[in-house]
C-alpha cells in the first residue's frame, strides 16, 4: 500500500523557465560583512497529498517554477539536464484523465473522450487504442481493465529526463513475522503515481460502504450478502437476529 508521505528528493533552491526549458539554480553564495561566505541549499520537504492536489492545479508553464522550488524536479535530474514545461504538463494531464476516468466508471458514465485519449497515449501498447472502441466499454470491467493499464504504466515509466531507472523501486521488509512488500518513489513522479492509486482506492471504498442494520455505522462489506458490520458480527448480533427470525417462523408454522 502506498504511504501517505515521503521525503522529498533535493530541491534546487531557484527555478526559472527560459523558453520550454526550465533551468535549475541548486546553491546560492551569499558573503556576509564579516567576509564569511556561506553557501545556502533548499533543506528536502515532505511530499504528502497537497503535493498531488498542486501537481493537479498546473494549468500553464509559468506556474510550474514555483511548483518545483516548492515540491522539487520531476525526475531525478542532473545538473546539466533541463526539464521541460511541456512534460510537466502532459504528466498533469495524465493525472487528471486518470482520475477523472475512475470517476466516469464510478458513475458507471462513458468518460470524456480527451481523457480517453490521453489514457491511451499512456497505455501506448496496442490494446490501449481500443480504449475507444464502444464494444470494450459494453463490456463488464471493461473500463476498468484500461484504468489498470494505466496505471501500471505510469508506476513502471521511466525516471523522466534520464531514460533509466524507474519511478518506483519496490524493497521487502519485516513486518511482524511476515516479509512485506513495499513500494518507495524514486522521484517526484512516481510519489504523484502512488498519491492517484491511493486516491482511486479510498473513492472506491466510499462508492461499496453500506449501513449496519443495527447500528447504522458505515463498513466495507466482504460479501455481497453482508448486512452487518464486523463489530456487530464480532457481537454475536447477527446470530441473535437469526435466532429470532427461526423462531417466528417456527410460531407461525402450523
Amino acid at each position: 500500500m502506498p504511504k501517505s508521505k515521503f521525503v522529498s528528493s533535493p530541491r534546487p533552491l531557484r527555478c526559472t523557465l527560459q523558453g520550454d526549458d526550465l533551468v535549475f539554480a541548486w546553491a546560492r553564495h551569499q558573503e556576509y560583512p564579516d567576509g564569511k561566505l556561506i553557501c545556502e541549499f533548499s533543506a528536502p520537504r515532505n511530499w504528502t497529498d497537497r503535493t498531488l492536489s498542486a501537481f493537479l492545479l498546473l494549468r500553464l508553464r509559468e506556474e510550474i517554477p514555483t511548483f518545483v522550488e516548492r515540491f522539487g524536479t520531476l525526475g531525478n535530474t542532473h545538473h546539466n539536464v533541463p526539464e521541460t514545461a511541456s512534460t510537466w504538463l502532459v504528466w498533469v494531464a495524465r493525472a487528471r484523465a486518470i482520475l477523472n476516468f475512475h470517476k466516469a466508471v464510478l458513475r458507471n458514465i462513458r468518460p470524456a473522450r480527451a481523457d480517453e485519449k490521453l489514457m491511451a497515449e499512456l497505455i501506448s501498447r496496442p490494446v490501449g487504442k481500443h480504449i475507444m472502441s464502444r464494444a470494450f466499454h459494453g463490456t463488464n470491467w471493461g473500463r476498468r481493465f484500461f484504468l489498470m493499464l494505466a496505471i501500471s504504466e505510469w508506476l513502471n515509466s521511466p525516471v523522466p529526463f534520464e531514460g533509466q531507472g524507474c519511478v518506483i523501486r519496490v524493497g521487502v521488509r519485516k513486518t511482524g513475522n511476515q516479509i512485506t512488500t513495499e513500494h518507495q518513489p524514486t522521484c517526484l513522479l512516481g510519489f504523484v503515481g502512488l498519491q492517484i492509486l491511493q486516491r482511486l482506492q479510498s473513492a472506491s471504498k466510499k462508492v461499496n460502504a453500506r449501513c449496519c442494520v443495527e447500528c447504522n455505522q458505515k463498513y466495507q462489506p466482504g460479501r455481497t450478502t453482508q448486512k452487518y458490520c464486523l463489530r456487530c458480527i464480532k457481537g454475536k448480533v447477527r446470530q441473535r437476529d437469526n435466532m429470532r427470525a427461526y423462531r417466528e417462523r417456527q410460531l407461525r408454522t402450523p
